[in-house]
């Protein structure tokens, strides 16, 4: 029953990550783009990386809890390349963060 749960919590944080960061990148268009929507974007910001780092809790859940072991999961390369994407995405989340401040 748990493995159902932490599934159904890491898809449903891996749509929420998406939204978060499509809604920044809608509102991004020039002709959106003013003060008064600068503080929507920091928060955006923060739900996205917040949801980034749930999702990594529930991912690395999975794999410490979840119905198949650990060594299962560890010589697979799609696990590899999913947590470098992972990492490149987080990383590139940090820096409109950083954008946003100065702004």
């Amino acid at each position: 029953m748990h493995e159902i749960i932490l599934s159904v919590a890491h898809i449903t944080l891996i749509v929420a990550w998406a939204t978060f960061i499509t809604a920044q990148t809608a509102l991004l268009r020039p002709a959106w783009l003013n003060a008064a929507v600068l503080p929507r974007l920091i928060r955006l910001n923060y739900l996205a990386l917040l949801c980034a780092v749930l999702l990594l809790v529930s991912g690395l859940a999975r794999l410490f809890v979840g119905a198949k072991p650990w060594a299962f999961y560890l010589p697979q390369y799609a696990l590899h390349i999913k947590l470098i994407l992972f990492v490149l995405m987080v990383g590139m989340g940090w820096m409109p963060l950083r954008a946003y401040r100065l702004w």
